[in-house]
């Protein structure tokens, strides 16, 4: 079998010109190549609340907390409720317990005043932001701590025995329960 036709076939398919007066189109260039995106640039979450407050509050004083949400998107349809939790002993003087908000900006802030008991309570007030629709949700929490420290995370808990890869000590697993 002679090698012949296959050449004459393979330049014509190569060929630009299909038949007379008829070009082939050109082919478009390859793409560059995409860079690799940020997996978690896109997974942010939709809000984020903050509460700020004095650093050292007094019994018996009126104190002002002022929480700011800042959001990534906003959804038009549903309702995004702020709910605040006040430790006993302490009464909310101005601002409402609970609110719900429908659309809005970017940004929202809320003023809230408490009143003091005789001595500066030991639990937080804890303010908390949820939104909820169709296939996403979101929640924040935002902790007043009347001017303690913040919580320390509890230590954790490792295994006795290291782990030795390709005669290399990895050292103590973190155990995960």
């Amino acid at each position: 079998m002679s090698r012949l036709p296959l050449f004459l076939f393979a330049a014509l398919a190569a060929s630009p010109v299909l038949a007379e007066g008829v070009v082939r189109p050109p082919v478009p260039p390859v793409p560059p190549v995409i860079p690799a995106v940020d997996p978690g640039r896109d997974r942010q979450a939709p809000f984020v609340a903050k509460v700020d407050g004095p650093t050292a509050p007094a019994p018996g004083s009126t104190i002002r907390l002022r929480l700011s949400i800042d959001r990534r998107s906003i959804d038009d349809a549903s309702p995004m409720t702020i709910r605040v939790a006040i430790p006993s002993g302490t009464r909310l003087v101005e601002g409402a317990a609970e609110e719900s908000i429908v659309g809005g900006a970017r940004r929202i802030e809320r003023t809230f005043v408490l009143a003091l008991g005789d001595r500066v309570p030991g639990d937080d007030v804890v303010i908390e932001v949820d939104q909820r629709a169709e296939g996403w949700g979101g929640h924040a929490a935002a902790r007043y701590r009347f001017g303690r420290p913040e919580a320390a995370p509890a230590p954790l808990e490792r295994d006795e025995r290291p782990v030795i890869l390709d005669g290399k000590d990895l050292g103590r697993p973190i155990l995960l329960r």
